[in-house]
């Protein structure tokens, strides 16, 4: 018969020879390997992906700006003729072109100062597909 000091320690004995073989299973060398490539794989793909991502984000943009200042860029003299006549309702038809254009919900013009000289906002617009 076991006293019960003999019993805890037994029992002691069986919880660390599990414990024992768990970490000598754990360090197994091909268990290690397994771990760390999948872990590494994991991070390579990661890395990749968030790389392509922001990548395609700022090519997406920058082609974005260049269409925009292109879009610009074709009605500025048209817009600097019409601001020098001082015809106010050729000036909203003009940047509800250039709205429609820029496929923009509103549009304001303004001087160096900031002063908004003419602004368009087109609150029921169709949207057009890309």
């Amino acid at each position: 018969m076991f006293t019960d000091s003999q019993q805890d320690q037994s029992s002691i004995k069986t919880e660390s020879g599990v414990k024992l073989s768990r970490l000598n299973s754990f360090r197994s060398l091909k268990l290690r390997f397994i771990i760390y490539s999948i872990t590494a794989m994991l991070l390579g793909a990661g890395i990749v992906t968030f790389l392509t991502t922001s990548y395609a984000h700022s090519s997406f943009e920058q082609h974005y700006q260049k269409h925009v200042s292109q879009l610009v860029s074709e009605h500025v003299e048209e817009l600097r003729m019409v601001i020098l006549s001082g015809q106010s309702e050729n000036l909203d038809a003009l940047l509800a072109k250039i709205a429609g254009a820029l496929d923009a919900d509103s549009l304001r013009l303004m001087d160096e100062s900031g002063v908004v000289i003419s602004a368009y906002s087109g609150s029921n617009r169709e949207y057009r597909m890309p």
